[in-house]
């Protein structure tokens, strides 16, 4: 008893919506009623083409294809389809074939639209058969071939409109997220652009798995790794539309035209957030993102015995409650015989680094005297215990080598001029902006290969010139301007300690600013001593001893710094 199989492809959304997949499937059962042959099996290629052969590379027919091989699919068994040009719309000679490979082993094929029965044993049909298979195969090729000219002609206009009369031909379906098409014209959708702004805020501090983890807990859609990098490569977020055609089925760039969707992050912000994720990707210092970001010393803090980095984690005492502490990287691997420095708390860490800022705020800015304290000494066992802390502290008036270190460390808190900062920052967007017409232009360039025409190599030696230009006057601009973190009194500083964003900004001052921290610790006294290093050279001393509970509550109201990185 021969089976029958039925095969319906459709190649476009449109048709999905429309009557293709009914118009395709209600004949069956008049097939079954004329050949008594139940249909056993419909396959269904959803949005596939057969211009390209793209339904038998990959598509439900491959699988037909497959049964046919292996046996599954017999002589004498049918194949209904609609009509020819739903297995193949490509050239004459290839439809033809494959028509005839299926023939050959003795499978029939059947069409509803004109009611037709192909079969090799039908040898008095045998050349009618042949020329009208290729007679349908060369008409739904030369149609598919008209249609397709006229889409690319179509896209053509659209976009010489985009750039002669900046017409907008964006659907709701094809309109990029943050965005949304109003009377012809593209609005912003601000809760969905504070999304994708906060994304490329985060990424210059942090990487793409982080980010997308924290957006999500808010955001309207969920991010994925490979929305970021739709983000990047398209730039639509800073106004680009990115121009392709298609060749051989495959996208293929033509240029990049600028303006054509509002400015949902500016230049500046986008090639800052580009620039630091190239950054991370080449770093020669290595360590996961601490929860909360708690370690502002992340890949500056070192071991004063040693001279190798020290590594922050998270642990638990004997009462079960859980701190921050700092070990040497050296110490954990090899043992004690190649380093001998204690773990610490990191709270003494960070108490260290903010009683010696907060002692350099008073000197400089509010003029007192600096005496460097020992806090609370009560606990200590001897004035000779007292004596040996003092000899590591700093001199009460230190050289003058190290009074200008400690100013260029107090640059950090030291707030830029207003219209200094403005200008520094027009200068900054302008580049960025000067900078993505660059890049535009080189992907232009590299798109025509080497017919590059006349005005696009003039526009390109005009870029490059104006952004070496821009590029010498950015950087006689900030060589006046000191590092800072732009804030004017230690509260500040303390306040930036608080927040997540504060403390990656606070660590990436310090990277940026090439510091490092080196810390040796004395267990017996609970001291630590601090110096730090900028390109090699010390810029700052500290030393201070703490309490064993709560270290850092009496002076900066933080009872347990591990607690700042739980939400």
């Amino acid at each position: 008893m021969p089976t029958a199989y039925a095969y319906v492809r459709y190649s476009s959304a449109i048709q999905a919506d429309g009557d293709s997949i009914e118009r395709q499937t209600t004949p069956l059962d008049l097939f079954t009623k004329r050949f008594g042959v139940e249909i056993t099996q419909t396959f269904i290629d959803e949005g596939v083409s057969s211009f390209k052969g793209d339904n038998i590379k990959r598509g439900r027919f491959r699988d037909i294809l497959e049964m046919i091989e292996s046996g599954e699919i017999r002589s004498g068994d049918f194949l209904v389809i609609e009509s020819i040009d739903r297995i193949s719309r490509q050239q004459m000679d290839e439809t033809a074939t494959q028509l005839y490979e299926i023939l050959k082993k003795g499978i029939n094929i059947y069409t509803t639209a004109d009611e037709r029965l192909y079969s090799i044993k039908d040898k008095k049909k045998d050349l009618e058969n042949y020329m009208m298979i290729g007679l349908i195969a060369k008409r739904a090729n030369e149609e598919s071939e008209m249609k397709s000219r006229r889409r690319k002609s179509a896209w053509r206009r659209a976009k010489r409109a985009i750039k002669e009369e900046n017409k907008v031909f964006n659907t709701p379906n094809n309109t990029p997220y943050g965005l949304r098409v109003v009377d012809g014209k593209f609005e912003i959708v601000e809760e969905e652009a504070k999304e994708i702004r906060d994304i490329f805020d985060r990424l210059k501090y942090q990487g793409v798995l982080t980010t997308i983890r924290e957006v999500n807990k808010y955001s309207k859609r969920k991010w994925a790794n490979r929305n970021v990098h739709v983000m990047l490569e398209s730039k639509y977020v800073i106004g680009v539309y990115r121009s392709q055609h298609r060749e051989n089925g495959k996208k293929v760039f033509e240029e990049n035209i600028e303006g054509y969707y509002p400015e949902i992050v500016s230049a500046k912000d986008f090639y800052e957030a580009v620039g630091a994720m190239k950054r991370r990707a080449s770093k020669t210092h290595y360590g996961n993102e601490s929860t909360g970001s708690l370690n502002i010393f992340k890949h500056c803090i070192k071991c004063d015995k040693c001279g190798e980095s020290m590594r922050f984690y998270r642990g638990k005492n004997s009462k079960g409650q859980q701190f921050s502490y700092v070990s040497c990287i050296t110490k954990r691997e090899f043992g004690s015989q190649k380093c001998k420095e204690q773990v610490f708390r990191f709270d003494y860490a960070v108490g260290n680094l903010l009683k010696y800022l907060r002692g350099l705020y008073f000197q400089h800015l509010e003029g007192l005297e600096y005496a460097p304290s020992l806090g609370n000494t009560d606990h200590l066992p001897s004035d000779e215990n007292t004596r040996i802390l003092e000899q590591n502290l700093p001199a009460q008036t230190p050289p003058e080598s190290l009074q200008k270190a400690d100013s260029l460390f107090l640059d950090m808190m030291r707030r830029v001029e207003t219209g200094n900062a403005s200008e520094v920052e027009n200068k900054q967007r302008e580049l960025a902006q000067a900078k993505s017409k660059l890049a535009n232009l080189i992907e232009s360039v590299e798109a025509f290969g080497g017919k590059i025409p006349t005005h696009i190599m003039k526009s390109l030696g005009e870029t490059e010139e104006n952004v070496e230009v821009l590029e010498k006057e950015l950087n006689t601009m900030e060589a006046t301007k000191a590092e800072s973190l732009d804030i004017i009194h230690f509260d500040e500083f303390l306040e930036l300690l608080h927040s997540e964003r504060g403390r990656q900004r606070i660590n990436r001052f310090f990277k940026d600013g090439e510091y490092t921290f080196h810390f040796r610790y004395d267990k017996g006294f609970r001291a630590l001593y601090m110096a730090i290093k900028r390109n090699g050279e010390i810029v700052g001393r500290h030393a201070e001893s703490f309490e064993l509970h709560h270290p850092l509550l009496r002076d900066f109201g933080i009872k347990n710094y591990n607690d700042l990185g739980v939400k």
